[in-house]
């Protein structure tokens, strides 16, 4: 499966929430079902870089696709960095280095961000790639 194709789930099961409030509350409340990362992975070389939050990424390799795994201390950053994971997990580099997610738009949540939580998720997008080249 693409990430666009693991977007578009998301996309699709956010949407048949009725506004950008129920999504953002929808995406918290379901991560919170995630594990997250043992304190021992979260180390400061895997900090995603100018994000206000503190938020770690975990790449790992497997037979020519990547995996990712992330945390943070903020809950709705970990809900962000967690669905972007699972969105480019099992993609190999080109693919990951390709594709744009547009979930903030498709799902109305932009509003729902401050301008400093955007660029989080523009910085974890970045990350990812950086990681999977």
């Amino acid at each position: 499966m693409s990430p666009a194709d693991r977007e578009a789930q998301f996309i699709e099961e956010l949407n048949f929430l009725p506004d950008s409030f129920e999504r953002m509350t929808h995406l918290v409340e379901s991560d919170k079902r995630r594990p997250g990362l043992p304190e021992e992975q979260k180390l400061d070389e895997r900090l995603v870089p100018g994000c206000q939050s503190r938020v770690w990424i975990v790449a790992s390799p497997r037979e020519n696709e990547w995996h990712f795994e992330s945390d943070s201390d903020a809950p709705i950053v970990r809900a962000l960095a967690g669905t972007l994971c699972e969105i480019f997990s099992g993609s190999d580099a080109e693919t990951i280095s390709a594709f744009a997610p547009t979930l903030l738009d498709q799902t109305q949540l932009r509003g729902q961000l401050t301008p400093t939580r955007q660029n989080g998720f523009n910085q974890i997008v970045q990350t990812i790639k950086t990681l999977a080249k």
